[in-house]
């Protein structure tokens, strides 16, 4: 009898740190994001990059600019973002557990790596967050060869007339 109460005690004890050890981890691996409100959010909520659940909220907890959103970034994820990246509160969406979401996407080139511990800026609004999307075709279209070309030859055309 002895020997299994003191068998119960190890394999809880183990787990206990398991588990204690599985938080330090996530907690190591975590950013913050700041936003105006939370919006319904809540600890647990999916981070959400190009349609893969890439980590979840951790935790908020109201702040002098805002709230701040603790995030858990899965590692593999983590690497590929940049200071640049846009974080945005997305609001509840039906069969999706009608849950908010923070959205993350790239934002322009050139970022710095997004360290693990760093603080920094959502986007507040989903619109202004989807508006990155047509500046970023707009100057791809800009840089299609023949539309350069015809920008170059205006000018030779005005001196023309």
């Amino acid at each position: 009898m002895k020997k299994i109460t003191w068998t119960c005690i190890g394999l809880l004890t183990f787990l206990g740190c398991l588990y204690g050890g599985w938080l330090v981890y996530r907690y190591h691996y975590s950013m913050v994001v700041e936003f105006s409100g939370a919006k319904g959010l809540h600890s647990g909520a999916p981070v959400i990059k190009s349609g893969l659940e890439i980590g979840e909220v951790l935790g908020l907890k109201i702040s002098p600019n805002g709230i701040d959103v603790r995030l858990f970034i899965d590692p593999s994820a983590q690497k590929l973002l940049t200071t640049t990246a846009l974080f945005v509160i997305a609001p509840a969406a039906p069969g999706y557990g009608n849950v908010p979401e923070i959205m993350v996407k790239d934002g322009a080139p050139g970022g710095l790596r997004l360290n693990y511990g760093a603080k920094i800026r959502g986007v507040d609004s989903v619109t202004l967050w989807e508006m990155s999307d047509l500046s970023k075709q707009l100057r791809q279209m800009l840089d299609e060869p023949p539309l350069r070309n015809f920008i170059k030859m205006l000018p030779q055309a005005q001196r023309r007339k």
